[in-house]
C-alpha cells in the first residue's frame, strides 16, 4: 500500500528524532522517560515518543495509538526547534495578525480556510462550548463559544467562535501567544491549529450536542 506524502514526511521526521539526544530533550522539556518512551503532555492530553522508532503515540482510552500528521509534526518541531530561552508573555495574537507579521502571502486565509468547520460549529452551536471544555479548554466567556488551551509548558492558544447573525456569517478565530514563534516555525502553527480543530469536530455531532466520552 502506497503511503501518502504526509505519512512519508511524518516517518522521515520520526527517523530524525531518533538521532537526537533524548536525555538532553527529556531534561530540557521536563519529559518523563519510561519503558523506551518519552512522555509529554500536549494540548493537555497524554502523548509519548518511541525512542526506538521516533513515532508519536497518544493515549486514547486505554490504548496507545499512532497519531496523525498535524500533531506529530507539531511535537517534532516543538522538541527540535524551540529556542532555549522560549517563554510565553501572555499576550494573545490572532492568527491573521501573525500571518501579516510574517508577511506570508502563501499562508491559508483565515477568512476562508475554516468555512467547513464554521458551518459545522454553527449547526452544533449549542454543544460547542461543552466540546471545548471536554477537551480541557478553559472557558473564556467570550464570543458565543471560546476556550484557552495549554499546548505545552507555558504556551497557550485560544479558540473563539461567533455564530452567524443577520449581518455576518459564522466566524472561527484562533489566537496564539505572541511568542509562539520562539517555540515553533510559523508553518507549524497551522499544523497545531489543524489538530485542535479536528479534535473539536470529533466531539460534535449533527444534533448540536457534545459527544460523551
Amino acid at each position: 500500500m502506497t503511503r501518502s506524502n504526509y505519512e512519508v514526511a511524518k516517518h522521515d521526521a520520526a527517523r530524525l528524532f531518533c538521532q537526537t539526544d533524548h536525555t538532553a530533550l527529556a531534561k530540557r522539556f521536563g519529559l518523563v522517560e519510561a519503558s523506551g518512551f518519552l512522555n509529554l503532555t500536549f494540548f493537555q492530553q497524554p502523548f509519548r515518543l518511541s525512542l526506538e522508532t521516533g513515532l508519536v503515540e497518544r493515549l486514547i482510552g486505554d490504548v496507545w495509538t499512532e497519531v496523525g500528521f498535524n500533531e506529530a509534526m507539531t511535537i517534532y518541531d516543538l522538541l527540535g526547534y524551540a529556542q532555549p530561552t522560549c517563554h510565553a508573555n501572555g499576550n494573545m495574537m490572532n492568527t491573521k495578525s501573525l500571518s501579516a507579521k510574517m508577511s506570508a502571502p502563501s499562508a491559508p486565509s483565515t477568512s476562508s480556510f475554516y468555512k467547513r468547520q464554521e458551518a459545522l460549529f454553527q449547526e452544533c452551536a449549542s454543544g460547542l462550548q461543552g466540546a471545548l471544555e471536554s477537551l480541557g479548554g478553559q472557558p473564556l466567556g467570550k464570543a458565543d463559544a471560546s476556550a484557552q488551551f495549554n499546548v505545552v509548558d507555558d504556551l497557550a492558544m485560544q479558540v473563539h467562535f461567533w455564530c452567524a447573525d443577520e449581518d455576518f456569517p459564522p466566524s472561527l478565530e484562533l489566537f496564539w501567544d505572541e511568542n509562539v514563534l520562539q517555540y515553533m516555525h510559523y508553518e507549524t502553527v497551522w499544523y497545531a491549529n489543524g489538530f485542535i480543530i479536528s479534535e473539536i469536530e470529533k466531539r460534535l455531532n449533527p444534533f448540536g450536542r457534545a459527544e460523551q466520552r
